[in-house]
């Protein structure tokens, strides 16, 4: 297409007609349409929650996992009398195991019941074009506030077809939490005590 362009260019006596571009702009069109779109659409129905919100989610999720079996581990290891004790470890669990499935399925349900969607953060710009463009200084408050508004930014949906799409997959997202924790929280339940250090 360039070439082609070019060669008009340089045949025509460099004269700009209006369909010397039209090739370029339906093949710009077509990518756009054939790939971009159908990428936006589906991330736009199948998620309500931002990537940065995700990462964010999962590291909270490794947090409490493994608090979640931390605890009665050191439980069953030290023998610990009564094994109903053990059955708290499903708070942990249960926060665990949805932080987890909202980090990997980029649904929540407690925004999905909202019509909620988190917004992406918008970097600070200068308007100004004289201004020098430096890399900005990483600062621990500035990471703070970036995280801050990928948590918190959110606007309220207005199509309701995909609301509905999203609150269907946070739902299933969420009873495989459920189920996870329920399994996770029974098997360390039952196992027996095992004291692996006496004296």
């Amino acid at each position: 297409i360039l070439t082609n362009i070019e060669q008009r260019l340089l045949h025509d006596g460099a004269a700009l007609d209006h369909s010397l571009f039209s090739e370029a702009l339906l093949y710009a069109y077509d990518v756009l349409d054939t790939y971009y779109f159908p990428i936006f659409i589906a991330d736009a129905v199948s998620r309500n929650v931002t990537r940065d919100h995700c990462v964010l989610r999962v590291f909270i999720a490794f947090l409490l996992l493994w608090f979640g079996f931390a605890l009665p581990l050191a439980l069953i290891l030290l023998d610990h009398e009564p094994k109903a004790e053990r059955i708290w470890s499903i708070l942990p669990q249960l926060l665990g195991w949805w932080n987890m499935a909202v980090g990997f399925g980029g649904c929540d349900p407690l925004l999905a019941v909202m019509r909620k969607y988190q917004s992406p953060t918008m970097k600070d710009v200068s308007m100004n074009p004289t201004a020098k463009k430096e890399r900005p200084k990483w600062t621990l408050r500035g990471k703070l506030d970036d995280w801050h508004r990928a948590w918190f930014s959110t606007r309220v949906s207005v199509d309701m077809t995909a609301t509905r799409m999203v609150r269907a997959r946070s739902i299933r997202w969420f009873i495989g939490a459920l189920v996870m924790t329920g399994i996770s929280t029974a098997i360390l339940c039952a196992v027996p005590g095992t004291r692996i250090y006496r004296n």
